[in-house]
């Protein structure tokens, strides 16, 4: 069962948000894929948002609008799918961190910080070369020491969810902030 909680599209203007308010419908039909999707979806038109649930209720500070919607996810990751990459390389075996749903996502990881914890471990078993194959042997050295994997974990609780374009949604609220958000968080979870 689903946590309670809600969608969340940010990084918005005023306009963009007054828009999605009145269309009710996020990205649209012929919108191309970004540049660097996780392989097995990059050839498919994609809106990325996240959902904000306990265990994953910050990380959000610009403009943007809270909906739910009926329509299912493609995948939900407990991370930002940059996160899988370096130097635009996409880390070997990141598959095993892409769940189906929201559900199987949160099954596993309740909290980011569970994830954070299994992806430092996952990443440090990785050899320097694995991480960041297009560099010289020292470079990949370097980086791999400096990579913030191999720092203490801070806490980073938020997810990314990708549904094929468009996504009919059904709007609750703007927020300009994250203090309006949480507000909206704390009304929400009653």
């Amino acid at each position: 069962m689903l946590k309670k909680g809600f969608f969340v599209h940010t990084e918005l203007s005023e306009e963009e948000v007054n828009k999605l308010f009145s269309t009710k419908v996020i990205g649209k039909v012929g919108d191309l894929p970004i540049k660097k999707q996780i392989p097995s979806f990059e050839n498919k038109s994609l809106t990325f948002c996240s959902y904000f649930c306990e265990g994953y209720e910050k990380g959000y500070h610009s403009k943007g609008i809270v909906f739910q919607t009926k329509e299912k996810p493609i995948y939900a990751i407990p991370t930002d799918s940059w996160s899988f990459m370096r130097s635009g390389v996409w880390l070997p075996n990141h598959e095993q961190f892409v769940f189906n749903s929201i559900e199987e996502m949160l099954e596993k990881y309740p909290k980011g910080i569970q994830f954070e914890k299994d992806f430092q471990k996952y990443f440090q078993k990785l050899s320097p070369e694995e991480v960041y194959p297009t560099h010289s042997k020292q470079d990949a050295e370097l980086f791999y020491e400096m990579d913030y994997c191999n720092k203490s974990i801070k806490e980073k609780p938020y997810n990314e969810v990708a549904f094929l374009t468009p996504v009919k949604i059904e709007p609750l609220a703007k927020f300009s902030n994250y203090e309006e958000l949480y507000n909206f968080w704390n009304k929400f979870k009653e």
